[in-house]
């Protein structure tokens, strides 16, 4: 049977969730990573985590397409698509050896990361141009070379804090958060084709595990302050999206409103200043209780009895 096919038009939102779904996925990945780097520049640390994001988007933006567009691709750019994802996979292990070799404190002045990313070259350029068999220079196998030092480099660091407990909490969140996410993907998408077997698990689903390394990291920012970087960067970061949320609300409004030009820029900042802000301020107030009302409350009382102390061991406590 012979069937005629006219292709048409197609809208953006006609691709399928699992694509928006990595592009998010690897957007995230790179914002978080370049928002820590931003606040310490200068460390090397933080330059690595930012290169791990980085990775990451490259390999999650060029699953996303080719993952959900098989059909629709031509082959070259298919492979083009294929080649750059597998350099994001490799190198994401080069700079994750590279990070734990570097954090919380450097290991020894060994040159573990320009050794760590020349490995990566070597095995996308053996992977990308075929040179041997798979098992010797594929992609899942340049991940493995890179991958397994990082629990004997993550038990040298776990030896050296053996003596600071507070240390020892902050590296046990930031390991957890670092292999929670890239054992499941190593061991369900990668391992399995080694030994010419199908994946476990879609890679476009098991993408979103690696989320697991970004959010745990920058949850722990606020509790263990890791990289050195103080709680006001997780405000900083709500005040980026709050004032996104006000940007995309404003879109949404101009272009849903029955009305058009100046007259719907004016509803729109009419909803915005009388419906929006009341309700985030409501909700802030709620999730992020301002201490200073907290100290507003208690001064009067403290002052109080501070006056009425005769000794030291009087003294309140706030």
């Amino acid at each position: 049977q012979r069937l005629s096919l006219a292709p048409v038009t197609r809208q953006l939102a006609s691709l399928p969730p699992t694509y928006w779904m990595q592009v998010a996925l690897g957007l995230g990945g790179l914002l978080l990573g370049a928002s820590i780097w931003a606040f310490r520049p200068d460390d090397t640390a933080t330059r690595l985590y930012a290169l791990t994001g980085a990775f990451f988007a490259i390999a999650a933006l060029t699953a996303a397409v080719y993952s959900t567009r098989e059909l629709a691709l031509d082959a070259g750019t298919f492979r083009k698509l294929s080649h750059l994802n597998h350099f994001g996979t490799i190198a994401f292990a080069a700079a994750l050896l590279g990070l734990l070799w570097h954090y919380p404190r450097r290991l020894a002045r060994l040159p573990i990361v320009p050794v760590a990313f020349v490995l990566a070259a070597m095995f996308w350029i053996g992977d990308t141009w075929q040179l041997s068999a798979k098992a010797l220079t594929g992609m899942q196998t340049g991940v493995f070379v890179l991958f397994l030092p990082c629990f004997v480099v993550a038990a040298m660091q776990w030896r050296r804090h053996a003596r600071s407990p507070v240390d020892r909490m902050a590296l046990l969140w930031f390991l957890m958060s670092v292999f929670s996410g890239t054992l499941l993907f190593a061991g369900l998408v990668l391992a399995p084709p080694l030994f010419g077997a199908a994946p476990l698990a879609e890679q476009s689903a098991m993408l979103g595990v690696f989320l697991l390394i970004y959010a745990g990291i920058a949850a722990a920012l606020t509790r263990y302050r890791l990289f050195d970087i103080e709680r006001w960067w997780f405000n900083a970061w709500l005040w980026f999206l709050g004032g996104l949320a006000i940007v995309v609300l404003d879109a949404l409004l101009l272009m849903a409103l029955p009305v058009a030009g100046a007259t719907a820029a004016l509803f729109a900042v009419a909803i915005i200043g009388w419906l929006y802000f009341p309700a985030r301020q409501w909700l802030w107030r709620r999730l992020l209780p301002d201490r200073r009302d907290r100290t507003a409350a208690l001064l009067p009382g403290f002052i109080n009895r501070l006056a009425g102390a005769r000794g030291a061991g009087d003294i309140p406590n706030l």
